[in-house]
């Protein structure tokens, strides 16, 4: 999707297992290049996660497109992408 209006970015919640310092050793030791958010609940609470991993699809406007509760391969986020940019062209 390079070249795309698509961004990917994980969003990390601390919680009495891992603190935000282990979430970024974590993240510089697996060498991730893309974004890493650190949630102070802010989104958990705008967005209404009640388990992990949830996966969301925002639209250019902001706008959540939808949601997977659970693990996300390529090819699910590879369609839920697809989904999106067709629907934003027959708005």
């Amino acid at each position: 999707y390079l070249g795309d209006d698509v961004a990917v970015v994980t969003i990390s919640m601390p919680d009495t297992k891992q603190s935000v310092e282990d979430i970024k050793n974590y993240i510089q030791q697996e060498g991730y290049s893309f974004p890493v958010w650190i949630d102070d609940g802010f989104f958990s609470v705008q967005f209404n996660v009640t388990s992990l991993p949830t996966s969301y699809v925002i639209q250019k406007d902001g706008r959540p497109y939808g949601y997977v509760s659970g693990a996300l391969d390529f090819e699910m986020m590879e369609n839920m992408i697809q989904q999106v940019k067709a629907a934003e062209l027959d708005e």
